[in-house]
């Protein structure tokens, strides 16, 4: 996803909101499926992409640190 004239290392850094938008709804997605698709609980299946999301990236945020 790199834009003119930058990397697309320093596109991707530059834009962290972006690429974790994307990695939930990518997650969400794959809730979705394994519960069968059944419409009515979308909100549901994001917010709990988003807490696993968050905890992932915590978990190697202090794996990083240490």
């Amino acid at each position: 996803m790199a834009t003119k004239g930058v990397s697309s290392n320093q596109a991707s850094l530059g834009r962290p909101r972006e690429k974790i938008r994307e990695l939930v709804a990518k997650r969400a997605y794959e809730i979705c499926q394994k519960r069968g698709c059944q419409p009515g609980n979308e909100w549901g299946d994001w917010f709990e992409a988003e807490k696993q999301i968050k905890s992932e990236l915590q978990s190697d945020l202090s794996r990083r640190k240490s």
